[in-house]
């Protein structure tokens, strides 16, 4: 009966802040880490009684889940706030259930240090996305404005990923759209814009030296 309850609870909430972030087409980092904080109760609180046979191990995979959701969808803030409610809830079942440092408890610690080095290594993971993702966002930046100077380092990305295929893509486009951007199509002088940029990398340059 209190797994049922503990069910419905879980799948209110998750339905209702679900409806309100598709409605209004924004969620808050608060709304958005209770969301994987919600995943995190709902296993220690429902499943884990009900598999109360179960190593630590399992119910530490099982609880990865949500923390790849949160990371991959909400980003770092909410993915860290489930990390530490997912060390935090294991750690008190150990406690109460008697299991804290001893020579019997060696597997339940050992579970628990690989799922902390899971979340070390995804944590570095998205990052090196992120990275990859800005620095991508900033070629577009610098394309609106009419700067095509800098490309996407493709062969230095040592990824074979959709964000390598669309850094190679833009540095098609970039080869199509500068100078059409910057000069003039018919006599291939430069433009107002051209001329500006090209005028701004001079005094640079100049500066620089």
């Amino acid at each position: 009966l209190g797994a049922l309850v503990g069910l419905t609870a879980y799948v209110a909430f998750i339905g209702a802040t679900t409806l309100w972030m598709s409605r209004h087409q924004r969620a808050s980092i608060s709304l958005m880490s209770a969301h994987g904080i919600a995943d995190v109760v709902f296993l220690f609180a429902v499943v884990h009684p009900l598999t109360g046979s179960a190593s630590a191990s399992w119910i530490l995979l099982a609880a990865a889940v949500p923390l790849q959701l949160s990371l991959f969808q909400f980003g770092v803030r909410p993915a860290a706030l489930v990390l530490v409610a997912t060390l935090f809830a294991q750690i008190t079942v150990m406690a109460v259930g008697g299991a804290l440092p001893a020579a019997s408890t060696f597997a339940d610690l050992w579970a628990l240090g690989a799922y902390a080095a899971l979340a070390g290594v995804s944590f570095l993971l998205h990052h090196r996305v992120e990275r990859r993702l800005n620095t991508l966002a900033a070629l577009f930046e610098e394309a609106r404005e009419g700067d095509f100077r800098n490309t996407y380092d493709v062969a230095g990305d040592p990824h074979s990923d959709a964000i390598t295929a669309v850094g190679a893509a833009f540095n098609d486009l970039r080869a199509e759209l500068a100078p059409m951007v910057n000069a003039d199509p018919a006599t291939g002088c430069l433009n107002r814009r051209g001329f500006a940029l090209r005028l701004e990398r001079a005094l640079s340059d100049a500066r620089r030296r």
